[in-house]
């Protein structure tokens, strides 16, 4: 089985220093696994006062070193916002609220293609874009949120699990979750199967249970995402994505460097090869 490892919000964090220094070491990491990823980068950030992502020179000159060395960068939109489905915060609504799908997508697909000097691939929705935003008729304005993705020339899309069973009829199991996911208006789905499952803040490596939202012990989160790529392998054949953080992974590096080895260690012992996302798709000769 093909897997992609993806990892989403390149291009925030308060701290730009630190964030491009751990978004460094987990590049250098993933290397040292043969691994190429592939990361979802903002090209406006709520942290970074939503300036455009090329304005961020570190984070630029990161992104363009990991492209580089074999990983993927694609971009990380909110369409939450726009669809005035996700934000309780009244400036964010009314700083989004004027500006229409359309007009969202063509500026973050301005800022890619002015940071990287090329058009992107797949869009990756941010976290605020999960189905439980959306109201229970969301499901017959689907147009709504296509239509503008095609005529802005995007084919490719990543949305969350949930979302993409209800969209695309896919089953909770069997064939019908054989990615990639096809809609009639000939956008493309690949979501990810495996959640972030980066041990919480708080877990203890002596696997005693911490507090909060580290409620699991560590063999728990890795059992997690170990059933979930196991769900996902035996029910179908073909492709998987695995999501991540890179700001869960470097709240305890130590940690998710064991998490991580053990995790690729068991998937790998399956026989499952990593690749990019641009590249599977291009493999395929869907482009």
């Amino acid at each position: 089985m093909d897997f992609v490892f993806t990892n989403d919000d390149a291009g925030g964090g308060h701290e730009e220093t630190k964030a491009v220094d751990c978004f460094r070491g987990i590049i250098e990491y993933l290397d040292g696994h043969d691994i190429k990823g592939t990361f979802f980068w903002m090209p406006r950030a709520r942290d970074a006062g939503w300036i455009p992502g090329y304005e961020r020179q570190g984070w630029k000159d990161i992104l363009h070193w990991a492209l580089d060395r074999g990983h993927d960068i694609q971009p990380h939109v909110s369409l939450g916002y726009l669809l005035g489905y996700d934000t309780s915060d009244a400036k964010e609504r009314d700083k989004f609220g004027k500006w229409n799908l359309q007009d969202r997508l063509r500026d973050s697909i301005d800022i890619y293609e002015k940071t990287f000097g090329a058009s992107p691939l797949i869009l990756r929705p941010h976290g605020d874009f999960r189905f439980y935003h959306f109201p229970p008729d969301f499901e017959y304005d689907i147009e709504k949120l296509f239509a503008p993705l095609v005529q802005a020339g995007v084919r490719y899309i990543s949305l969350p699990l949930p979302m993409s069973r209800k969209i695309f009829n896919a089953g909770a199991t069997g064939p019908g979750l054989r990615l990639p996911l096809r809609h009639s208006s000939g956008i493309v789905n690949y979501p990810w199967v495996v959640e972030d499952c980066t041990p919480r803040r708080g877990v203890k490596l002596d696997n005693s249970v911490g507090e909060g939202e580290a409620e699991r012990t560590f063999d728990q989160w890795l059992d997690i995402a170990k059933r979930a790529f196991d769900r996902h392998r035996t029910e179908n054949a073909g492709v998987g994505l695995m999501n991540s953080h890179w700001h869960s992974m470097c709240r305890d590096w130590n940690q998710a460097r064991r998490f991580y080895d053990l995790l690729f260690d068991y998937m790998k012992r399956t026989g499952c090869r990593f690749q990019t996302l641009k590249a599977l798709i291009e493999s395929k000769s869907e482009t």
